[in-house]
């Protein structure tokens, strides 16, 4: 099954609203684009997640959790401002941007796909998701810096 989590209590997963209760105690959790292993603590509220396993009353017994990340609100573009990489931020336009595991990156020829690339003055298509009055990166997209080079001529 796939859906919304509205919850999550220790190793239970409330999705749908609360509708399906998911027990992820004994579940193989990964993200969705790279498959990295993740946590229970990586499922937040208002993520996405495809869930494989076996129904025993109204509990969904899960062997396999997959993370797709939490609904995408809106994209910002633009150059990096600052980067925290002990506090798993950057900024972007003046905006705070908190990297989750679960966030997808994007390379480009000259960055790799992954948190390193994010370097002050790098520019980069930011998805953003808005959760408890921050913004999350759900996927990160590196620009070429022959394409930034060409744009600035």
């Amino acid at each position: 099954m796939q859906g919304v989590v509205s919850d999550v209590s220790g190793a239970t997963v409330e999705v749908l609203g609360g509708l399906v209760t998911v027990d992820a105690s004994g579940a193989a959790i990964v993200a969705e684009q790279d498959k990295i292993p993740l946590t229970i603590s990586d499922v937040k509220v208002g993520s996405m997640i495809e869930v494989d396993g076996t129904m025993t009353g109204q509990v969904l017994h899960a062997a396999s959790i997959q993370v797709h990340g939490l609904r995408l609100d809106g994209t910002i573009q633009g150059p990096i401002d600052t980067v925290d990489p002990a506090g798993n931020h950057f900024s972007l336009l003046g905006l705070t941007i908190a990297v989750e595991p679960s966030t997808v990156f994007v390379g480009s020829n000259d960055v790799p796909p992954s948190p390193a690339g994010l370097i002050t003055g790098k520019t980069v298509d930011a998805e953003v998701a808005a959760f408890q009055g921050q913004l999350i990166a759900t996927r990160i997209a590196f620009a070429d810096a022959n394409a930034q080079s060409e744009a600035n001529n």
